[in-house]
């Protein structure tokens, strides 16, 4: 990480436009090593950008806001090696909150957080420099076009809001090739997840997200960083986790091959993240999901509200 915002009224730098001036001091040294401070606790994380490969094209986007919004922070449930049992909670207050609200977990009504006007972002180090503005509504930032993935291997990543004051650094992996077979999740059993090593050595790290039930009123999904070494196995008390929590629906999986920054922004903290998104098939075992009718064996009728053949 090159250097954050100030994270409280107490520090002496300001965020002010007119306090960030034009020397070199204001511009990030290109010429030195990478040094990465890793991703967000989630219950930190006001915003992410991201430079990446997805299935079909290469994207650059993110978003800022100035709070929380209550319903991504996840209880861990268990923890075991590289991997961790989620679950979603949906916070409740009676009476409902007002229009601009959101619901906090102890039951209080809060101001909904919005995404931030960060100016001017520039991301040095893509196959192609980019320049991007907020758009509207929403202040989101995001770059079409790009190639796919948009950097190179090896490649030192630089992201900078001046107006902000936030700088961010990554660096470009090779792209990850999704595991051809689909990931077999079975009650009981350790999952095995098996992908193409590296051949450019980078600080990145195997990210997974895995959730097999999409209609449970608190949805429970796994998430784990694996050293990128080619195979990993997710312990079989996990999987049960997810198969205690419920099925439902498609399942499905996240797979990120990406090296992570973070920097403080207000209160919390923002990510950049560089490196390819793909989303293997996923199956589980004793359950058919569906659509419509046609979908479910002879003899298994398909519940919609659930996605299910029963």
């Amino acid at each position: 990480m090159l250097s954050g915002c100030p994270g409280g009224d107490d520090d002496d730098v300001s965020n002010d436009d007119d306090s960030v001036s034009d020397d070199d001091d204001a511009t990030p040294d290109l010429d030195r090593a990478i040094t990465l401070d890793g991703g967000c606790d989630r219950a930190d994380l006001y915003g992410v950008f991201a430079l990446e490969g997805q299935e079909l094209f290469g994207v650059a986007e993110g978003t800022v806001a100035d709070g929380v919004v209550p319903v991504t922070i996840l209880e861990e449930l268990v923890a075991e090696g590289a991997c961790r049992l989620l679950r979603r909670n949906n916070p409740f207050c009676d009476p409902a909150c007002s229009p601009g609200e959101t619901c906090d977990h102890d039951g209080s009504c809060i101001a909904f957080p919005e995404n931030q006007d960060l100016g001017t972002v520039t991301l040095d180090g893509a196959l192609e420099p980019l320049t991007l503005e907020p758009v509207q509504p929403g202040n989101r930032y995001f770059g079409l076009g790009l190639e796919n993935p948009p950097f190179s291997p090896g490649a030192e990543v630089r992201f900078d809001s001046l107006s902000a004051g936030i700088q961010l650094e990554g660096v470009g992996s090779d792209p990850l090739v999704a595991p051809e077979a689909p990931l077999l999740v079975e009650e009981g059993e350790d999952l095995l997840i098996t992908w193409d090593e590296p051949t450019t050595q980078t600080d990145a790290v195997l990210h997974l997200e895995l959730t097999i039930d999409q209609h449970g009123v608190s949805p429970v999904r796994v998430a784990c960083t694996f050293e990128d070494t080619g195979s990993v196995v997710v312990p079989s008390t996990l999987v049960d986790g997810l198969f205690s929590a419920g099925v439902s629906g498609y399942p499905n999986a996240q797979l990120s091959r990406r090296t992570t920054d973070r920097a403080d922004y207000l209160d919390g903290c923002v990510e950049l993240r560089v490196g390819t998104v793909r989303l293997p098939s996923v199956r589980v075992a004793g359950h058919t999901p569906c659509s419509g009718p046609d979908d479910c064996p002879d003899g298994l009728t398909c519940d919609l509200p659930t996605n299910t053949c029963i």
